[in-house]
């Protein structure tokens, strides 16, 4: 058996592949097309321009992709941005830790496609 857990706390590859019907090379490909600097800067100008609304649906793009491709870490904080959002509060203190975060499981992601392809 493939030792994912050497990819926690940032990727759960293990569930990232059980959510895809166990398909690990469609995970692979998906992890690919991941968007996650993209994803990440449209969050970053939302919150410099103070638009809520924005942040609300940049973040809850980030928190369901990641979900869905096992990055726990990442979900949960796009997580919290989405709700301070919706509260309209600021959620800028945060940036730091999403742009640590982002890089991170950016490096993960090119670490585990090298590994696993």
């Amino acid at each position: 058996m493939d030792n994912y857990g050497a990819y926690l706390p940032h990727i759960d590859a293990a569930e990232g592949i059980k959510r895809i019907m166990n398909n690990k090379k469609l995970y692979i490909t998906m992890l690919g097309r991941f968007k996650a600097r993209q994803m990440t800067d449209e969050v970053l100008e939302a919150i410099k321009a103070g638009d809520h609304e924005r942040i609300v649906f940049a973040t809850h793009a980030i928190k369901g992709t990641s979900g869905n491709l096992g990055f726990p870490t990442l979900s949960k904080l796009s997580g919290e941005m989405e709700a301070l959002a919706k509260q309209e509060q600021d959620a800028s203190h945060l940036v730091p830790q999403l742009e640590e975060l982002i890089a991170t499981v950016i490096a993960a992601i090119a670490d585990f496609v090298a590994k696993e392809s």
